[in-house]
């Protein structure tokens, strides 16, 4: 039962991902780190929607992380 909840949930996920082309790219870049699954790979998209828009510094800013001098940002 939890198997089949857990796939439908997946599942629901993928379709919205393949929607919106920056959830796809950062879909893309957090599943392709060795170790990621996609449980982890989908959190950012929920947890940080502000991904794309915002630099480095300002997303580190967001996830209460001090500001370090080696970011830097493009």
């Amino acid at each position: 039962m939890l198997d089949k909840e857990i796939a439908w949930i997946n599942g629901r996920l993928t379709n919205e991902v393949q929607l919106v082309t920056e959830w796809q790219r950062t879909y893309e870049v957090s599943s392709s780190a060795p170790g990621i699954g996609d449980g982890v790979a989908y959190t950012p998209l929920g947890e940080l929607p502000e991904l794309g828009e915002l630099s480095n510094s300002e997303i580190s800013a967001l996830c209460g992380l001090p500001p370090s001098i080696e970011i830097v940002d493009k």
